[in-house]
């Protein structure tokens, strides 16, 4: 009863204007809104709790297939809407009927192929939960209005890039496996009755190695020449090509990842500890490298104040919240509503936000005279860059900023795109997986060119030289961990050439760390490596030592700073990230001599 009487209620509550929610939607045309039950609304908005919920209850069970005016049933609105989460949650349950018509005569499956939903993954989703479920395509389908059929003639520019990039990552395999095919782990024979005969060849590690190399080898270069297929510029052909080429990559990935364990975990197996540890290391990163490869294929008054956050003057604001006599300007506002932190907000002044969201006293949460809170502002204009953009919100983030609840209705021309341009993401991950795969095959081809080579003598025939030295066990260990990440990076880094922007945002979360751990590796392995072979000769090795740890900083320094500021409220956090807040200011503000 309480339910039935506020839904009344707000049924007749107006709107500032004077509007009525039923004249809200009659202006936008949503006509259809009007003869909905609340299962429609919720599978409408992605609401997969509340659907879950009517679900599970069965005195809701004749509003599962019940249609809206335009004879559309929750299952068409999720599908219409993009929301792969609720057309799953539909699916699954054998009640819902996945090939009702609606008054266009389409079903859900006819709508995932014909409306262009944001991303092509969230479509391609919705596409596999209903063809699993067994919908089809009505008969009269056929006839999708030409506006709603999407067009033959897709764009292939999307494809050419995801081609381009996966001959990228599939050449340098199959030469850095070709390379490991005659520089065997172990080396030669040099004497009869075996001479010339790789040393190692009895030992089934060995063994192990030679076919997952071969296996690498071969499946690299049936990737290439299917992508090399790809490149005759039809659309069809290159759909096909993608097909087949991602299996033999993975193969080749996985090949050479298990090739690579197998052939350092053979040179240093008299040392229990270190062919545990590569073995362990090998083991752990594989399980992580097929989980997301096989997922791929599942489917105011006085203005002094303000005037400061205006125009930049961090001086002066830092001045004024060090006074107390001025504490009444802090929050007070202009003619148009817009507060010290409105303003230095809407005219990007990074310094200033971050003197401002650092004063406890200074209210984050504040509305202007459009309803709109500081992060509303960050997140609604347009800044000459996303990253002074990212910053800013970074730092209301990190204060507790909040968007304002009426902020949803920000005027189009302040509204930020919702289908930004993914070329700035395209550009970053190619670049991305370029260096991952450089280092996943260099590292991979110094498992095996090791510093100091192979004893040729019994006992340890085959065994590295220098096996029991300290410097060479780091080695080990730091080259292994760099040839993993850096693969699992490569990984991660497919998975965003799909094509969905949501995804490629997620991949760079996740590759940027593995990457960062492999470059950072594959220094400090350079640096044993070459320590461990000119050790006797001491202000070499120093010099070597001293060069690789100042390189070190250095790298790890600007690493860093890709992950830090935090957005974290936590206290100790923004203590961290308060120095590296103010580093990425400078570096990325105009070095332009002001006059």
């Amino acid at each position: 009863m309480f339910l039935e009487s506020q839904s009344n209620r707000d049924s007749y509550e107006r709107h500032g204007e004077g509007f009525c929610p039923i004249h809200v939607a009659s202006m936008r045309g949503y006509v259809d809104i009007m003869t909905e039950n609340f299962l429609h609304v919720a599978a409408r908005f992605g609401a997969d709790n509340i659907v879950d919920f009517v679900l599970k209850e069965q005195w809701f069970e004749s509003l599962i297939n019940e249609k809206n005016g335009i004879g559309n049933t929750p299952l068409h609105l999720a599908t219409m809407n993009g929301h792969p989460k609720v057309v799953n949650c539909l699916t699954w349950d054998k009640r819902v009927d996945v090939i009702l018509v609606n008054v266009e005569s389409l079903t859900a499956l006819d709508i995932a192929v014909s409306v262009e939903h944001p991303t092509s993954f969230h479509q391609r989703l919705i596409w596999t939960a209903l063809k699993s479920a067994g919908a089809r395509s009505a008969r009269e389908s056929k006839d999708v209005p030409p506006s709603r059929r999407r067009s033959k003639t897709r764009n292939t520019e999307e494809y050419k890039d995801r081609v381009n990039t996966l001959l990228l990552v599939s050449t340098p395999v199959a030469t850095v496996t070709f390379a490991a095919g005659f520089t065997m782990p172990g080396g030669y024979n040099s004497s009869d009755p075996n001479v010339d005969m790789a040393i190692l060849l009895m030992k089934n590690m060995f063994q192990v190695f030679v076919i997952c190399n071969t296996l690498a080898m071969h499946t690299a270069i049936l990737a290439t020449i299917t992508l090399i297929w790809a490149q005759l510029g039809d659309l069809n052909l290159m759909g096909t090509a993608l097909r087949f080429a991602l299996p033999f990559l993975g193969v080749a990935l996985t090949a050479m990842s298990l090739a690579f364990t197998a052939g350092v975990y053979l040179v240093v197996s008299n040392l229990h500890w270190l062919a545990i540890a590569v073995s362990s290391i090998g083991i752990i990163c594989l399980v992580i490298l097929f989980v997301p490869f096989l997922l791929l294929f599942l489917p105011s008054k006085n203005t002094n104040c303000i005037l400061s956050c205006r125009f930049g003057a961090d001086n002066i604001v830092d001045f004024v919240l060090k006074e107390k006599w001025f504490e009444n300007l802090i929050n007070e506002k202009d003619g148009n509503g817009n507060t010290p932190l409105h303003l230095a907000t809407m005219y990007e002044h990074r310094k200033v936000i971050n003197c401002l969201t650092w004063d406890k006293r200074v209210d984050v949460n504040l509305v202007n005279g459009e309803s709109l809170t500081a992060l509303d502002i960050v997140v609604s204009v347009e800044h000459p860059t996303s990253f002074h953009q990212k910053l800013i919100w970074t730092a209301l983030k990190s204060a507790g900023a909040r968007s304002a609840p009426e902020s949803k209705d920000i005027p189009p021309r302040r509204r930020r795109s919702k289908t930004p341009n993914t070329e700035e993401y395209k550009d970053r991950v190619n670049t991305l997986l370029l260096v991952s795969i450089l280092v996943a095959t260099v590292t991979f081809a110094a498992g095996f060119t090791i510093p100091g080579g192979y004893n040729s003598s019994e006992p340890n025939v085959g065994m590295a030289i220098l096996l029991m030295k300290n410097t060479f066990q780091a080695f080990v260990i730091c080259n292994t961990l760099a040839m993993y990440t850096a693969i699992l990076a490569t990984i991660t880094l497919i998975w965003a050439q799909l094509g969905d922007l949501n995804l490629m945002d997620t991949a760079l979360k996740f590759a940027l760390p593995f990457l960062g751990v492999a470059l950072t590796t594959m220094s400090l392995g350079f640096t044993v490596g070459v320590y461990l072979v000119v050790s006797n000769l001491h202000w070499l090795a120093i010099a070597v030592s001293s060069i690789g740890i100042i390189c070190l900083v250095f790298l790890l320094v600007p690493f860093l700073l890709l992950f830090l500021p935090s957005k974290n409220t936590n206290c100790i956090l923004r203590y961290i990230s308060y120095y590296p807040f103010l580093i990425l200011v400078w570096a990325s503000q105009s070095h332009a001599i002001k006059r």
